[in-house]
């Protein structure tokens, strides 16, 4: 998604996420903190109005937009 954006690896961003899936929201409440580092991001948004693509990950969906901090 980085790529797609015209983003560097370096690049701080906000990411923005929904889901109706209850595993992915208890593992975003739970792990948000480590994501946010591990991504560089400056936000980690839940929202229900998100324009990115869905992304399926380990069987699960959840939707995610990127943009640059």
């Amino acid at each position: 998604m980085r790529r797609e954006a015209g983003l560097q690896v370096s690049d701080r961003i906000h990411l923005t996420w929904q889901t109706a899936d209850g595993e992915v929201v208890a593992a975003l409440d739970q792990y948000g903190d480590h994501i946010t580092s591990e991504v560089l991001a400056s936000q980690l948004i839940r929202s229900n109005a998100v324009g990115g693509p869905d992304v399926e990950i380990d069987g699960h969906t959840i939707r995610l937009e990127l943009v640059k901090a």
